[in-house]
């Protein structure tokens, strides 16, 4: 598939506003390990890329991962994943457009929750926590 079409399939489930479809994971398996490939996969707005072949527990893990807790980010022209857990420790944001972050939680009984709604759009500083940096679970410990 080309690159085209894997950002108008993903625009066209986030858009889909009716149903909690567009809260739903999006995850791309492939072959190609490279981290420039994979980075620019999430930039793209998937949730989770991953390279097989992927041994069983990684996969298992990897999808769990996409349960419980997710924070998202809504714009006038993006809703998807905080594309920012991609930078060292998303440490600082500076000069933002305005934006929603949103809260949610995946379950596989009660399917999808919007938790927490706050709008955006100020200077605000977040650091995430060593141990959930997501360049850590693509390209392991080391990659951070």
């Amino acid at each position: 598939m080309r690159d085209e079409d894997l950002v108008d399939t993903i625009a066209a489930i986030r858009a889909e506003r009716t149903s909690r479809l567009c809260y739903s994971p999006i995850i791309l398996f492939t072959a190609d390990r490279a981290a420039g490939t994979v980075v620019r996969y999430v930039r793209f707005g998937f949730d989770d890329v991953i390279s097989l072949p992927a041994r069983r527990d990684e996969l298992a893990e990897r999808l769990a991962d996409q349960l419980h807790e997710q924070v998202y980010i809504e714009t006038k022209d993006y809703l998807g994943p905080d594309r920012r857990r991609l930078d060292r420790g998303a440490e600082l944001r500076l000069g933002i457009s305005p934006h929603t972050r949103l809260v949610l939680e995946r379950d596989p009984r009660r399917g999808v929750r919007v938790l927490d709604r706050e709008v955006r759009g100020h200077r605000f500083k977040a650091r995430a926590a060593p141990h959930t940096h997501f360049m850590a679970k693509l390209f392991g410990q080391h990659a951070v």
